[in-house]
């Protein structure tokens, strides 16, 4: 069981005992840079061991102060600093989220969904399987959804508020969180009804995985396997149940709440492919690349996957400006919304005008 509760896949998770003491020195050095970090920032009246965070704790950072700030993020938050961090980040200290009460206006079918998902949403979790979680997590969803309207609810956002509500414990908080979440670090469109953002990202990932990881593309393609559709909870989710260990779904998060975007997360996914590169030629069957991308996050290394994904690099450039990956990944995310749009791929059918 990880630090969270949940259960580890520790069949998938590789080799043993050492992998533990490692990882707690890792961590134990990790903690010291970060609290190292806070108090170099903090005012002189701050706490001299754990100086409080607040929302505008991280808004004065310095270019060397917040170069900085990234390469803590990449290594990892503390999981006790984790959500004063995101919410310091976010305005969450000093944001009140509107949108009404829980059994407010929703409209009926926007309600059967988040409960039909609500008992889907981490079974055999303890915490989960409390009374009280699950009314909070029905709370929050709608809230989400009546912030929301265009969005109401969609699939996936129950395990995105879950992993949120575990760390604040506290509906505002987790409302504010998925709010922000869903608004502005995932792409435009992202859990609307018709999805349109998720289907631009895959065909931005089949894209740069052709430049990016050739043969890999071309064997997949002989072999039938569909990029978007073998990796489409790796988007839908921002990766939760996807790795070994929560734990390491929330280090994908930090880097993409301090850049404030979710660019990272394609960077992420793109570094996979690349892991998995040498086993994806090897198959001869479509079923073993099935296999190979529900089997390799539960295997992967979390350090060296981000270390693997932060540096990424493109050798050639959609618009030709130097190979830089986020830059190339906003790029073809406005080329193929636009070619969407221009092909009527969202238009409102005739009976719904």
């Amino acid at each position: 069981m990880d630090s969270y509760g949940f259960q580890n896949n520790d069949r998938l998770a590789g080799d043993g005992e050492g992998d533990s003491s490692s990882s707690s020195r890792d961590n134990s050095t990790r903690d010291h840079n970060f609290v190292r970090f806070l108090k170099a920032i903090s005012p002189p009246a701050a706490s001299p061991i754990l100086p409080p965070l607040d929302a505008d704790y991280f808004a004065s950072l310095t270019v060397r102060e917040r170069a900085e700030f990234e390469h803590i993020a990449i290594a990892g938050f503390p999981v006790v600093y984790r959500i004063n961090v995101y919410l310091s980040l976010t305005g969450g200290f000093v944001e009140l989220v509107g949108g009404g009460r829980a059994g407010e206006e929703v409209d009926a079918r926007t309600l059967d969904a988040i409960n039909r998902d609500l008992d889907r949403t981490f079974p055999g979790h303890e915490y989960f399987e409390e009374e009280n979680t699950q009314l909070e997590l029905k709370r929050v969803l709608i809230r989400f959804a009546l912030l929301n309207p265009s969005i109401g609810y969609c699939q996936g956002l129950n395990f995105i508020a879950g992993l949120f509500l575990l760390l604040t414990r506290e509906i505002n908080q987790t409302v504010h969180l998925l709010d922000y979440f869903a608004r502005e670090i995932m792409p435009q469109g992202y859990y609307s009804e018709k999805m349109e953002g998720q289907y631009v990202d895959g065909l931005v990932f089949e894209h740069l995985a052709r430049e990016l990881f050739p043969k890999v593309y071309q064997k997949l393609k002989t072999l039938g396997l569909d990029f978007a559709i073998s990796t489409f909870n790796w988007f839908a989710t921002g990766f939760v149940n996807v790795f070994k260990d929560t734990e390491s779904c929330y280090r994908v998060w930090d880097v993409c709440f301090v850049r404030k975007d979710g660019r990272f997360i394609m960077r992420v996914a793109l570094a996979l492919v690349g892991i998995m590169e040498r086993d994806i030629l090897k198959c001869g069957e479509r079923k073993e690349a099935e296999d190979l991308f529900r089997v390799i996050t539960r295997k992967v290394d979390i350090d060296a996957l981000i270390n693997l994904a932060e540096g990424l690099r493109m050798k050639g450039s959609f618009l030709r400006r130097g190979g830089d990956l986020d830059i190339e990944i906003a790029s073809l995310r406005g080329h193929y919304r636009f070619k969407c749009e221009e092909a009527g791929m969202w238009d409102e059918d005739e009976e719904d005008k």
